[in-house]
């Protein structure tokens, strides 16, 4: 029992000792913290057990803590404010050590630092916006003198008074800019149809120079209808300096579309000369020249177009409002189109003239020389039976094998081949067409007799009397009087077996 007790003592002395230590722990931690937030502590009362103390210690420690996470919370928003300052103004963040909480002396310096960085910020933006300011200054002097030079141009000021009015504003003086700008304004106003037609003009001629399109133009055209003069002058003035940007920035792109389109025009002149009689014949001179610019100027074009290519894609992606007005040709190509529609276009000319080359000759004649033509000069060599074949009908009953002969009517006869018919000793093979072209009395149609066929019927074999007949009047040049007589002449023995022979009536 003893024993016991004894133990319980100690246990119970143990925990006094461990109590009473701990709250000198806690009373030390509070006076530290109390000093350092320059607080004052609560004294525990003097009345009570050490297990009360050690409770209101507790809860004084809690009291402090929260006022020391507040005072805290203060010091790492000054800290995070200066280390933003020093790092935007390079400048060394300050170093303040602390056990727990900082002090508030460490608080006042540190809150001296972020006011003094606040001022040298506040004095260098000032200096940075002077500097601005300035420059600002600058852009708008030098903008207000492009605008009067502007002006100059369009009001068509002499040199002597620019060269008078520059000396004046050496010391870019503003103000005298301004009063120079708003009586060119007023001047302009004054004159503002015909700084619209100039304005017109000079965006029609930037236009050209950069290849735009009809369709841009027409859109443009559009937007400029129904509106004031001096907004359709403001929007001619934005286009103009537009297009003139455009083609400063892409001179080289410019430079090479013009010099593709003189390449290949040159290329098609060639092709087209080197097929010319008079080259041909001299192959070792003109020809072999051709041939050698032909050549230069295959390695050339593909070269331009490569460039051209890569240009305007690089143009389609950074500007595809400017880049899609430029069109070439009449149908309104982009470069790139129309460079490829002009080598198909070529190639489809090259193939028509092969298949030109493989037609053959009667069939080009056809084709080239118009209706009528066809006989007028040299004949052919197989000449058409109804323009040049004159019919012979063979009748032993009537005897006007002659008039037949020697009438206009309409062949009746079946398609000969060749010439003549292929019967030796009945009609003479060929005529002299030099003995035939004697001449006639004036006033007169000569009757030229090409080609005498006899047409094949189930007839006897013709007499040799009408053999003679015919043979004869092919040797002689005949009128259209003559023939009347003969005609009427025979009309009298119609019904007659026998005539007077035909060489009555030749002279």
């Amino acid at each position: 029992m003893d024993v016991l007790l004894d133990s319980v003592l100690t246990d119970k002395e143990t925990r006094k000792t461990q109590l009473s230590q701990s709250i000198n722990e806690l009373t030390a931690f509070i006076k530290e913290i109390s000093s350092e937030i320059n607080s004052t502590p609560s004294d525990p009362p003097t009345t009570t057990t050490l297990l009360n103390t050690y409770n209101f210690l507790l809860s004084e420690k809690e009291r402090l803590l929260k006022e020391a996470d507040d005072f805290i919370q203060e010091f790492n928003s000054l800290k995070k404010l200066e280390k933003d300052l020093c790092h935007r103004l390079c400048e060394a963040e300050m170093t303040i050590v602390y056990k727990v909480v900082p002090s508030k002396e460490q608080m006042k310096l540190l809150s001296r630092r972020v006011d003094q960085l606040k001022l040298v910020k506040l004095r260098t933006e000032v200096d940075r916006l002077e500097a601005l300011r300035s420059r600002h200054m600058d852009a708008l002097i030098s903008a207000a003198h492009l605008h009067v030079c502007q002006c100059w141009d369009d009001c068509f000021v002499g040199d002597e008074y620019r060269q008078n009015f520059k000396s004046l504003i050496q010391n870019k003086d503003s103000e005298k800019l301004r009063t120079e700008v708003d009586r060119l304004e007023a001047l302009r106003s004054r004159h503002m149809d015909a700084l619209i037609s100039a304005a017109h003009l000079h965006v029609c001629q930037c236009w050209d120079d950069c290849f735009v399109g009809d369709e841009y133009r027409q859109n443009f055209k559009s937007l400029i209808q129904n509106k004031d003069s001096e907004k359709v002058l403001t929007i001619l003035e934005k286009e103009i300096i537009t297009w003139k940007g455009f083609k400063e920035n892409n001179h080289e792109f410019l430079l090479d579309v013009v010099k593709w389109c003189d390449q290949f025009s040159s290329f098609q002149s060639l092709k087209k000369r080197m097929k010319e009689p008079s080259v041909l014949q001299n192959r070792g001179g003109i020809l072999l020249k051709l041939e050698k610019e032909r050549k230069q100027l295959s390695r050339d074009l593909p070269s331009l177009e490569a460039r051209i290519r890569e240009v305007f894609l690089s143009l389609c992606v950074a500007s595809p409002s400017l880049a899609s007005a430029i069109r070439l040709g009449s149908e309104n190509l982009n470069p790139v189109d129309f460079i490829m529609k002009s080598w198909e276009s070529l190639q489809n000319d090259k193939e028509n003239e092969k298949q030109n080359d493989r037609m053959p000759k009667s069939a080009k004649i056809i084709e080239t020389k118009p209706p009528g033509a066809l006989n007028c000069g040299k004949s052919l060599k197989r000449p058409n039976p109804y323009c040049n074949e004159t019919i012979i009908l063979r009748d032993h009953s009537s005897g006007s094998s002659v008039s037949s002969l020697l009438a206009d009517s309409q062949p009746k006869q079946s398609r000969v081949v060749g010439n003549f018919l292929k019967k030796p000793g009945l009609v003479k093979p060929k005529i002299d067409s030099r003995r035939r072209s004697r001449s006639v009395p004036p006033g007169s149609r000569k009757l030229i007799l090409s080609k005498v066929v006899i047409q094949e019927n189930n007839y006897p074999m013709a007499s040799k009397c009408v053999l003679d007949d015919i043979n004869l009047c092919a040797k002689s040049t005949l009128t259209k009087q003559s023939v009347a007589e003969v005609e009427s002449f025979f009309e009298g023995f119609k019904g007659n077996d026998k005539g007077p022979h035909v060489s009555t009536f030749i002279h």
